[in-house]
């Protein structure tokens, strides 16, 4: 990751706070790997929870 969250930050509740985040995203080659959303980096361990994002 290219730094820690704040310790105020919180995972995206509604679907349209998961929109307003992933549109702050950019285009990503599918051959690398991004931590741009620190939440989804903080679960590649968790098989369940890679299959539910999926």
């Amino acid at each position: 990751m290219d730094r820690a969250p704040s310790p105020e930050s919180r995972p995206p509740g509604t679907p349209a706070e998961i929109a307003a985040m992933a549109d702050t995203v950019p285009d990503i080659e599918a051959s690398h790997r991004s931590y741009a959303l620190w939440w989804i980096a903080a679960l590649h361990d968790d098989p369940a929870a890679m299959r539910q994002l999926a």
